[in-house]
């Protein structure tokens, strides 16, 4: 009998296991049962130790992993939080299969949960959208500008922030 946690839940339920239950009881002779907390595999002695092997080593190797994207500017936050809301939930979407979620915390930061290989994807993407945005200071020097741009800033340098997608 294997133990399963709360966390083992989704893997159990995925594809991926009931191909890998499927295709041992095809090849073994053996049965996968599942109980309240415990996953029972039945059958001839050999073949149920080369069975609960490989469903260890399948949860081991997918079991739900932790990471944190920290942004390398408040720029980067704000630009996230601003522009690429949308691309995170189709991340998170995309990589349901993996049963990720991605969220904020307090600090702005995100956090994502999720198997091994959904998280090491995320990572990869968060990072490459972070690599796509550019920084540059413009510097407001035609006389009478900057107090125009004082006047009305919210509105006027974010309409232009919009348009643009800049911070």
């Amino acid at each position: 009998k294997i133990p399963v946690k709360d966390r083992d839940n989704s893997l159990l339920l995925s594809d991926e296991w009931k191909q890998l239950c499927r295709d041992c009881e095809k090849r073994l002779k053996v049965r996968c049962q599942r109980r309240l907390m415990e996953f029972h595999v039945m059958g001839l002695k050999k073949d149920v130790g080369e069975t609960v092997k490989e469903m260890r080593r399948f949860l081991n190797e997918k079991t739900a992993k932790e990471g944190e994207f920290r942004f390398d500017s408040p720029n980067s936050r704000r630009f996230f939080r601003d522009f690429y809301t949308e691309e995170i939930k189709n991340l998170e979407e995309s990589l349901s299969t993996y049963s990720v979620k991605i969220e904020q915390d307090e600090n702005g930061d995100l956090l994502f949960t999720g198997a091994d290989e959904g998280v090491k994807k995320v990572s990869e993407k968060l990072n490459s959208l972070q690599d796509d945005i550019k920084e540059k200071t413009v510097n407001v020097t035609l006389p009478g500008m900057r107090s125009f741009l004082e006047k009305d800033e919210s509105k006027l340098i974010g309409a232009v922030e919009k348009e643009h997608r800049c911070v």
